[in-house]
């Protein structure tokens, strides 16, 4: 949008709403931004592309180099400021073991969480597979039943198929229409369509070292190829509009010319029609009031038995969820692994954890170290699990001298203290 403002814009006026358009760019998410500046070269060579930006070349680079000083500066700003003090870093994940030959450095994610070619011709791999297109339910089947160690939301890379359509028709109408101009727009978003579809698939997919293993290679924070399928939606969103738009304009009826760009966004609706799925929604639980009373001054804590966002995700999701309201610092919110290891090692919600609370011999020896957990780092707040034994749960909070409320927050009197160790520095 902003190389389509700065392109077809003649005064310094449009130079200013490009320079804001890729403001808004550079402050998205720092994994688009990262895709986005490996990208870049595609991005020039369409803003060159443009019929207005060749008759003035000189002109048009000046334009295009003003509007991206300050994007560029508060980029480079963003990764070189300091952060402020008191900003939590939690200790670099353990990487898991990948299954390439010994010598090939690359994150195993790289390959778990890269799109397949079927993903995007499948419906809504998140919500269920229910379709009114039995072949695109089928896909869609298949996907949910093989993911594997993937996510649902990394395999969601589904088109609808009206695009998939105007895009394999597209050579044909660029064949009978002969417009020079329109098969550069077109043409250029075919072979962006192309290496993006390229990139957000595992590197070795196609038997050669692919682009989001160079990509990775360059910041290797960038590990889940499939998020690069966006841009393959967008390079399609294009050129369905390119396409409709000179249809239209070639059709010798009126009438028809307006209905039709007011039916496809129709049309497109009804090929996947968003009440069709069920929506699965979870209930809006109670919040933690005397932690949401507490303000700023609320201090650390956990909840007890330990989970995490990658271990019982969906539990430790309902218990963040009734953390709204407050400004309570989360102990748990680490991986698996590094700091939250100690946790999940001592205090896991599992079963057996469970039962060993009303154990006479182990139900106190737990209470010890959850003490001793509690004074070193030090901790203001427990929220506990309702399976925790009510006995244990109460004895726990009565020998910390802490209130115990309704909702199972167990509270200290005094909640303004900072941390000074993580789960993995204190001997439990």
């Amino acid at each position: 949008l902003g190389l389509l403002i700065l392109a077809r814009g003649k005064s310094w006026k449009s130079v200013i709403a490009a320079t804001l358009v890729f403001l808004f760019t550079v402050m998205n998410a720092h994994y688009y931004v990262v895709t986005s500046a490996f990208l870049a070269p595609f991005f020039v060579l369409f803003y060159f592309l443009q019929p207005e930006t060749r008759s003035n070349l000189k002109l048009s680079t000046v334009r295009l180099g003003a509007s991206l000083v300050f994007p560029i500066s508060f980029l480079i700003f963003s990764i070189l400021a300091p952060l402020p003090p008191g900003v939590d870093f939690p200790a670099e994940a353990v990487r898991p073991k990948s299954d390439k030959p010994a010598g090939v450095d690359l994150h195993p994610y790289l390959d778990r969480f890269g799109a397949n070619v079927i993903d995007y011709f499948t419906g809504d791999i998140g919500i269920g597979h229910y379709d009114l297109n039995p072949i695109r339910e089928r896909l869609t089947d298949h996907v949910m039943e093989n993911l594997g160690d993937g996510n649902v939301h990394e395999r969601s890379a589904g088109i609808r198929w009206i695009f998939w359509l105007i895009f394999f028709s597209t050579p044909l109408a660029l064949l009978r229409w002969r417009e020079k101009s329109l098969t550069i727009q077109v043409g250029f978003f075919f072979v962006f369509a192309v290496f993006t579809f390229w990139l957000s698939l595992p590197p070795y997919a196609l038997g050669i070292f692919g682009p989001s293993g160079w990509l990775y290679l360059a910041v290797e924070q960038i590990r889940v190829p499939m998020r690069a399928s966006l841009f393959v939606h967008f390079s399609l969103l294009m050129i369905a509009g390119f396409v409709v738009t000179e249809f239209v304009r070639r059709i010798q009826i009126p009438k028809l010319s307006r209905v039709i760009p007011a039916l496809l966004p129709l049309v497109v609706l009804l090929e996947l029609p968003p009440f069709y799925q069920p929506m699965p929604t979870a209930p809006i639980r109670p919040r933690y009031e005397a932690l949401a009373a507490a303000g700023p001054n609320c201090g650390a804590g956990l909840s007890f038995p330990v989970t995490t966002y990658n271990y019982l995700e969906v539990v430790y999701y309902r218990f963040i969820q009734r953390l709204r309201g407050s400004d309570c610092r989360l102990v748990n919110h680490y991986q698996a692994e590094g700091p939250m290891f100690a946790l999940l090692k001592n205090f896991p919600l599992h079963p057996h954890f469970l039962k060993m609370l009303s154990d006479p011999i182990q139900g106190p020896e737990v209470m010890n170290r959850l003490e001793k957990l509690v004074h070193c780092m030090p901790l203001t707040w427990i929220a506990f699990d309702p399976l925790t034994p009510e006995a244990w749960r109460d004895e726990m909070c009565r020998r910390l001298g802490w209130k115990m409320n309704p909702d199972l927050s167990c509270v200290a009197p005094e909640l303004d203290k900072s941390l000074i160790k993580r789960p993995d520095q204190c001997a439990l």
